[in-house]
């Protein structure tokens, strides 16, 4: 209910992309002032091998911003345009490529900026790359060598999509005064996108209004957002809002992040997928080893779902499963596998609780449907007198559709 809710308020207001900030990590950042400004010269490059990030936009359509930061004694960044359209010189696209290939900005002549040549592409073995190449022969560059440097940020925007950080927080780094500023081969993701606040006070009130680099920062849930803005509050259980306008929990139920899964509130838009989705986990909610490191999850979010005969997992204390009447689990083995439903509404399955372990107050509730296309072992656990959650907790559940 509080999720129709959230959607009926998201359609009452301004609508805005749903843009998420991904992470690529960088491999080259160079900024050169040899000598006159004509001469200045910016070249920024990122390879992530076996990268889960997707290309989410299409800049031939809506264009794309980039901006590039160099950090240090004296630092300095700009901001540059990169439209679609066409070249009143060459005649041809400024953007070409599509979604699969990829998408390349030229602008030789400078027409638009000093952005030469601009790229982002994914090859299908997964390897992620971004290119850009600035010179100061046409424009002018202001992004100069700190004299010395310490880091930079790489920023890419898709129209209408997501945004690109690559960062060179680390590696090897060179310093030749004022003429280059060099990062090599960092180790480190980030982001690149920065928040700034302004604040307006009358005598009577005070607005304080928080822009993240231009993406929907309004604090209005609008389509397709769980939260605004990033890094506020997702409520009790829910967490911390994400850059993309996710939060890192679920708030149905609040004994565990990830609870119920599996679950599609974990899940973004994503139209390069059959599904039209993809996984959307958060290192913050994933479960913790006993140093208290989380799992990766950037391998779980190239998935474009989940199975379609998962076990449910949520936790619903106190629960009696014969007076819910969720329970099969007295059943022998041989006919729970055969059971079959004569209603149209009910279907058969078995519910059971898991096993209980000396840092957890209450076991977690399993819940399985037969609804498969094979029967599916029950284990001991399962055949014992248990409780478990009832069928309507089961069923908030949001499962999604099966990976291929």
């Amino acid at each position: 209910m509080l999720r129709l809710l959230a959607a009926a308020l998201a359609l009452a207001a301004p609508l805005c992309a749903h843009a998420a900030d991904q992470l690529i990590l960088g491999n080259q950042l160079q900024v050169k002032n040899p000598s006159t400004p004509e001469k200045r010269k910016v070249v920024a490059k990122a390879k992530e091998v076996g990268s889960a990030d997707a290309i989410v936009g299409n800049p031939t359509s809506g264009g794309a911003t980039l901006q590039i930061r160099a950090n240090g004694d004296n630092p300095s960044s700009q901001t540059y345009t990169l439209p679609s359209g066409i070249s009143g010189i060459t005649g041809k696209p400024f953007w070409s490529g599509d979604a699969v290939k990829g998408y390349k900005y030229k602008d030789s002549k400078g027409e638009n900026g000093p952005v030469k040549v601009a790229q982002i592409k994914k090859s299908g073995s997964g390897t992620f790359q971004i290119k850009a190449v600035i010179t100061g022969k046409f424009q002018p560059v202001t992004v100069l060598p700190p004299d010395d440097g310490t880091d930079g940020c790489v920023l890419l925007t898709l129209a209408g999509g997501d945004s690109y950080s690559v960062l060179f927080a680390d590696g090897i780094i060179t310093n030749k005064g004022p003429k280059e500023f060099k990062v090599k081969k960092p180790t480190q993701l980030g982001t690149c996108v920065t928040t700034t606040t302004s604040t307006t006070t009358t005598t009577s009130s005070s607005t304080t209004t928080t822009t993240l680099n231009g993406l929907c920062s309004n604090g209005t849930l609008d389509a397709g957002e769980q939260c605004d803005p990033p890094g506020s509050s997702c409520g009790a259980g829910g967490g911390t809002c994400a850059l993309s306008r996710t939060c890192t929990c679920d708030f149905l139920d609040p004994s565990e992040c990830m609870y119920p899964f599996p679950n599609d509130w974990f899940t973004l838009p994503d139209g390069t997928k059959d599904t039209g989705k993809r996984v959307n986990f958060n290192n913050l909610g994933m479960p913790r080893n006993a140093t208290n490191i989380p799992i990766e999850s950037s391998d779980y979010n190239r998935n474009d779902g989940f199975s379609v005969g998962p076990t449910i997992l949520t936790h619903v204390p106190s629960i009696d499963l014969a007076m819910t009447g969720a329970a099969l689990s007295s059943l022998p083995i041989s006919r729970v596998a055969r059971a079959k439903s004569s209603s149209p509404i009910r279907r058969p399955g078995w519910s059971f609780t898991g096993s209980r372990c000396a840092a957890r107050s209450a076991p977690a509730v399993r819940s399985r449907s037969l609804r498969m296309r094979r029967p599916t072992p029950i284990s001991p656990l399962a055949r014992a007198p248990a409780r478990s959650a009832p069928t309507p907790a089961a069923s908030r559940a949001r499962s999604i559709a099966r990976q291929p």
